[in-house]
């Protein structure tokens, strides 16, 4: 009895053993695997007012992505954020903790933060993406291959409100003058060299107004633009609490709203609300994404259901909620193209290939003003969009505008010849 109990006991050790072992080589191959982004992202801060609901949309509209299953097998993207609070020294850190996480794409939200990153993630072999802002030389791809804006640029959306002035406006741009009104730091002066260049070339009167950062008071600007200068319009590039109080400041002093045109970060629900909506009726805003709601918030909300979880009181900020998802859907697609067309063990440089890919690229049900990238143009073809704030809410005015083209190009792409 003692010699059969053993043997049983031995035969049914290896059957369930060779069990066990043959689940987990028919498991193998279907492992699902991650692929991580790295969002470096200023939840804190003088630009909160963009980060927050940026980084909230990035995650939801990755659940959405992950929950289609669009790269097979259970395989899904992993978004990992870090707060850097708009500081360039917390950026970099943020980095180094992001590359040892294997992040394919660094998903960057600070222009002098991106700076600093340039050499180190062309060194590293990383895809950086820097929606929508970024120093304007490096839309270069052929010099700067790892570093997509993949919407318009700073350059692109300042040539665009000048062309938007020419079209609009009853009177010639030579009897015109426009005062630039900027946040004091790179990223707010990097419109100002195609503003000066739009200048010569049509002739419109040019003076700049700068404003120190944090930019929470900026009433001796507005008195000079509309009192001493009388400005007929004013570009804008400020950001953060600036957004709120250009809105007070120049209602104060009665200038027209519709003679304000702003830039990407200037003119969102949370700006407008610092003042009230009825501040900034007529103000025009140029954008690299939609303003207001879009289809692919009803997917998000009822995805939100299904998982017993409810919807970031974000999503009511959506002209930078929408910033997020279109940063989002621009990542997640070319991970999605790098697997199609490698299988699933990607590497960075094969996502950098796939973004090249991008023909009239317009995100999830077109959402996205459509973006076209090759290997020499990293901004994705320049074009934006033109609102006006109308009631609670934005009127769109122009969809897919690019301002003098040629202009903007020859500044772009200067990198050419260094």
């Amino acid at each position: 009895m003692q010699t059969v109990s053993r043997a049983f006991s031995t035969a049914t050790a290896l059957a369930a053993a060779a069990a066990i072992l043959g689940m987990l080589v028919t498991a193998t191959p279907s492992l699902a695997r991650e692929y991580n982004i790295g969002l470096n992202n200023d939840r804190s801060g003088p630009t909160q007012n963009v980060g927050v609901p940026k980084g909230e949309a990035y995650h939801d509209y990755i659940q959405l992505f992950n929950s289609k299953n669009l790269l097979g097998a259970g395989n899904s993207i992993r978004v990992i954020e870090i707060d850097h609070g708009y500081n360039v020294p917390r950026g970099l850190e943020a980095y180094e903790r992001l590359k040892n996480e294997g992040i394919l794409i660094l998903a960057e939200n600070s222009t002098p933060i991106s700076i600093a990153l340039t050499p180190k993630v062309t060194e590293d072999e990383i895809v950086m993406i820097t929606y929508g802002f970024g120093a304007g030389e490096t839309a270069y791809g052929k010099r700067f291959p790892w570093l997509f804006m993949s919407s318009a640029s700073y350059a692109s959306q300042a040539a665009t409100a000048i062309q938007y002035i020419e079209k609009y406006s009853k009177t010639p741009m030579k009897d015109l003058k426009i005062a630039f009104l900027f946040w004091d730091s790179p990223a707010g002066r990097e419109p100002m060299a195609i503003i000066e260049a739009l200048s010569k070339r049509l002739g419109f009167e040019l003076r700049t107004f700068a404003v120190p950062p944090p930019g929470i008071e900026m009433r001796p600007q507005v008195l000079d633009i509309a009192r001493r200068y009388k400005a007929d319009y004013v570009v804008e590039h400020v950001f953060g609490r600036a957004g709120g109080v250009q809105f007070k400041e120049f209602s104060r002093v009665g200038f027209p709203m519709d003679r304000l045109v702003g830039l990407t970060w200037v003119g969102a629900e949370a700006d407008i609300e610092v003042a009230g909506w009825d501040a900034a009726q007529g103000f025009i805003s140029v954008q690299a994404w939609p303003a207001g709601e879009h289809s692919v918030y009803e997917e998000i909300r009822a995805l939100k259901r299904k998982l017993g979880q409810k919807p970031s009181p974000m999503m009511s900020s959506t002209v930078y909620y929408n910033s997020g998802l279109g940063g989002a859907m621009v990542a997640s697609e070319g991970i999605r193209r790098a697997v199609e067309k490698n299988g699933p063990n990607i590497t960075a440089r094969h996502v950098r290939d796939a973004f090249e890919t991008f023909r009239q690229f317009d995100g999830d049900g077109g959402f996205l003003v459509p973006v076209t990238i090759t290997e020499e143009d990293h901004e994705g073809g320049g074009y934006a969009a033109v609102y006006q704030v109308q009631g609670k809410g934005f009127k769109t005015l122009e969809t897919g505008m690019r301002g003098y083209r040629d202009t903007v190009t020859e500044y772009l792409f200067s990198a050419k010849d260094k």
